[in-house]
């Protein structure tokens, strides 16, 4: 199916930012301006959250073993050949109350297509020989950016950003605003904008990632939203208490001698999730440094990456 490109400025408004199109300055750009802050101040405002990638049994019976590899927050695709395209979701429901933010973590961009976006139970999560963008590419029940700087949405794509640096780590963030109806994204902790509105809340969404690329990975770092899973329910009586006391303590050692010892451990547990306390900048790559044991060469890695990208070359699908 032929994807429509939209070119008309006033059209493109209402389907994603234009600035990084049409030349305009960030600081002129409506969109941006609600986007000028980073992460942890968007993040002071939610909670600490926890989900892991999935996929349906239906996709499980059908799909090869090769298809994609998930492990908890990180999932690994095509890890033998690529063979086509493959999706994967997360649990975590995104409604219209909903304010959620998660980060990805890729160690390299490459192939024909990597995504990060949003999509409904309805959305297909495998393309068997077919090697193309998914997330809002062929379908009307997702949205989604590519790591060529492509946004795709009701089958029509547009530039939104320059593509990512190929064979570099970057960290992705996607901050999902159900009651603005909206979806903006991050990278390396500046703010992109806001790529899709009037989203249909009327829908439930879950975060999907999608890949043609061959070993290509993904792991999520940081979760944060305003409400629980599912339901959507309201906090209990006992966390906003242990809230309360958390808004006047800094040291929750302090409190084991204080409180009943399965209390502090809550109030210890809650502390160390606060997003002031847990959330640490993964844009310090020195912590991510590493030299390939083959070559030498310095590069940047996950903490259990032993050989750089030159030494285990991959077939770009």
């Amino acid at each position: 199916m032929s994807l429509k490109i939209k070119h008309d400025e006033d059209e493109l408004m209402e389907f994603a930012c234009c600035c990084n199109i049409s030349g305009m300055a960030i600081s002129e750009c409506k969109a941006h301006q609600k986007l000028m802050f980073k992460p942890f101040d968007l993040i002071k405002t939610l909670q600490f959250d926890e989900w892991v990638w999935h996929r349906d049994p239906y996709t499980l019976a059908c799909s090869l073993a090769s298809d994609a590899y998930i492990q908890g927050k990180t999932v690994i695709f095509h890890p033998t050949f690529s063979f086509g395209t493959a999706a994967v979701r997360g649990g975590k429901q995104l409604t219209s109350r909903t304010r959620a933010y998660w980060e990805i973590m890729v160690p390299y961009c490459y192939g024909t297509s990597m995504m990060f976006g949003i999509g409904t139970i309805k959305t297909k999560m495998r393309y068997p020989i077919s090697f193309n963008d998914i997330l809002g590419g062929n379908n009307v029940t997702s949205m989604g950016l590519s790591h060529k700087g492509m946004i795709y949405r009701n089958n029509i794509s547009s530039r939104f950003i320059p593509p990512l640096p190929e064979h570099g780590l970057g960290i992705i963030g996607l901050y999902f605003n159900g009651p603005e109806q909206t979806l903006s994204y991050f990278l390396n902790d500046e703010p992109l904008g806001t790529a899709f509105y009037n989203i249909d809340t009327t829908e439930i969404y879950y975060p999907m990632i999608s890949s043609t690329a061959q070993k290509s990975q993904f792991t999520l770092l940081h979760l944060y939203s305003n409400l629980s899973n599912d339901g959507d329910t309201p906090p209990a009586l006992f966390d906003i208490c242990i809230s309360k006391i958390l808004d006047h303590c800094h040291n929750p050692e302090a409190l084991e001698n204080v409180l009943p010892i399965s209390i502090a451990e809550k109030v210890a547990e809650k502390f160390y999730q606060r997003p002031e306390n847990s959330y640490n900048s993964f844009t310090n790559m020195s912590t991510l440094r590493k030299k390939c044991y083959r070559c030498n060469a310095v590069f940047i890695g996950f903490p259990d990456t032993v050989i750089c990208f030159s030494c285990n070359p991959v077939r770009h699908r």
